[in-house]
């Protein structure tokens, strides 16, 4: 994908030449200084779990053979199954599920289960609303950054404008020191940091790649519309995951509450991408979400096939099926909901 250039700095947006409202699914498919430290200190902590070895993930079977063919035009999904009750189904192999493209059925070639390394990005808002959480946020920021990081990441700010503050390291000192300069002030340009996270993604040397994106208000400054950022998402595939400032918080920073409308599309932004929105009412609750997402993506299966029909630039809606080897009975399945056939 083709993102506009240095959008940190001049913010001029390049038009893309696809229209995302050309298929017939996107009517279905179209919410202030850094987050609060404890929220960084959740989002580090997890991943430290994500990375730690004590994450259950399940080694591959004998008949879990994964595909050394190199093709750019590979489709590659990242899929997450669970039971009823939300437990990960771990222990699956590609037999156990079912990939459609536009409800054709593929043919899996590729297929991975479990932890993998992943490249991270959170984007932090330190809009003016945020100034009061400074300090706290410093302090839990760096605890978790002693802990051990096992993956790259990168930090990126904004409040009327996105800015990179440190770009893909594993480095602790180097994360450190960012978070100990960032300052509240300004607006919010929720969606212009959105899209400058997905072009920082080109620079990560995992082939997963996750975005993680905190903040505590409604988008009120941003030159990209939430339309566009939303075509920019799905030509990305990277799996989006908005943590959004609850109520709790709110009364205790005196935060601006995220309204149904904002609420609404960030749930659209993330289920768009494969993943989900998250908005924890207190510090237990953070902690909560933070540990989900990081369970989320090691739990994740990596799947990949080649379409029937070469590509051709049109939207193609994706579907995968999955179900328990022993009882038989489907599970629940997340992924992105499709993707843009462009030949690469």
């Amino acid at each position: 994908m083709q993102f506009p250039h240095n959008r940190i700095m001049s913010r001029i947006l390049i038009p893309l030449n696809e229209s995302f409202h050309d298929s017939r699914s996107v009517n279905w498919i179209m919410a202030r200084a850094p987050l609060p430290f404890f929220l960084i200190f959740c989002f580090l902590g997890f991943l430290s779990f994500a990375a730690s070895p004590d994450v259950e993930s399940s080694p591959a079977r004998s008949d879990q053979t994964v595909s050394i063919r190199v093709d750019v035009n590979m489709v590659a999904l990242y899929v997450i199954a669970t039971d009823d009750s939300g437990r990960f189904a771990n222990g699956l192999s590609r037999y156990d599920f079912k990939v459609f493209e536009n409800e054709v059925e593929q043919h899996i070639q590729h297929f991975i289960p479990g932890r993998v390394p992943v490249s991270w990005g959170i984007v932090l808002d330190r809009s003016g609303s945020m100034a009061n959480m400074m300090r706290q946020v410093y302090q839990a920021g760096i605890h978790m950054l002693d802990a051990g990081l096992g993956d790259e990441m990168f930090l990126l700010s904004f409040n009327e404008h996105p800015q990179l503050l440190v770009p893909f390291t594993s480095e602790r000192k180097i994360l450190a020191r960012a978070l100990h300069s960032l300052r509240a002030t300004g607006n919010t340009a929720l969606w212009d940091a959105v899209g400058t996270g997905l072009e920082q993604m080109q620079a990560a040397k995992n082939k997963r790649k996750v975005l993680v994106v905190v903040t505590d208000g409604e988008d009120n400054a941003s030159s990209l519309s939430f339309g566009d950022l939303l075509k920019e998402t799905a030509e990305a595939e990277v799996p989006i995951y908005p943590v959004g400032m609850g109520e709790e918080l709110a009364s205790k920073s005196f935060f601006k509450f995220l309204n149904w409308g904002e609420r609404k599309k960030l749930e659209k932004l993330a289920r768009l991408s494969g993943a989900n929105a998250h908005f924890p009412q207190d510090d237990v609750e953070c902690a909560r979400a933070m540990q989900r997402i990081a369970e989320e993506v090691a739990s994740q299966y990596s799947i990949g096939y080649y379409p029937d029909i070469a590509p051709d630039g049109t939207w193609r809606m994706l579907r995968v099926i999955a179900s328990d080897p022993l009882t038989k009975k489907k599970l629940r399945v997340q992924t992105r909901l499709g993707y843009f056939a462009k030949p690469k």
